[in-house]
């Protein structure tokens, strides 16, 4: 946890852009008598090229394309920014919220409807072709760093020296339009 721009920064730097990665969302996690007080304003979408889905790097490129569709209509023209991994790309997405899901009679008989609408949105965005194992949180919205580089992807020799990496790159960035968390229609509701 870093309390400044400068403090992360320089965190990244002694890393040497390892794994640098910053939360979409603050911490803690703003509650009132236990329950979340986080605006749902932002959501990610990730597509993991390794996903058994994609057969061919040409399907794998379609369902980014569809993805991006999805966007401009569902979200009424948003343009998400897109990261290249170096086995997948990230989508993010701010959104206008004004509206706490969970302080509203209306979701109360959901359990963390905020949670579930960033779920809902990844899924909706990418026609449920989102890497199954990305389960987003306001605790664990985590947002690489372009030029970082992912551990995953670090090529090492046998004395265990990196002899290739792949960094986060931008793909696409995000236009500044914020389109309103209503246009989801989070469970048919909002």
């Amino acid at each position: 946890m870093v309390n400044s721009k400068a403090e992360a920064l320089l965190k990244f730097r002694e890393s040497n852009l390892l794994d640098s990665k910053i939360s979409a969302f603050r911490y803690p996690v703003p509650a009132v008598r236990g329950i979340n007080a986080q605006v749902p304003d932002f959501f990610m979408s990730d597509l993991d090229r390794r996903d058994k889905r994609f057969k061919t790097n040409k399907a794998f490129k379609q369902c980014l394309q569809q993805t991006l569709q999805n966007y401009d209509i569902k979200l009424h023209g948003a343009n998400p920014t897109v990261l290249w991994s170096g086995g997948g790309f990230t989508l993010l997405q701010p959104l206008e919220a004004d509206v706490i899901l969970e302080m509203e009679s209306i979701y109360s008989e959901f359990d963390e409807p905020s949670r579930k609408l960033m779920h809902y949105a990844e899924k909706l965005m990418t026609d449920n072709n989102a890497d199954l194992c990305h389960k987003p949180s306001f605790e664990n919205c985590m947002i690489r760093i372009p030029g970082s580089y992912n551990s995953k992807y670090v090529q090492r020799n046998d004395n265990d020296e990196i002899v290739s990496m792949t960094s986060q790159s931008t793909m696409s960035s995000w236009d500044g339009y914020k389109p309103n968390v209503r246009y989801l229609k989070i469970f048919g509701i909002i």
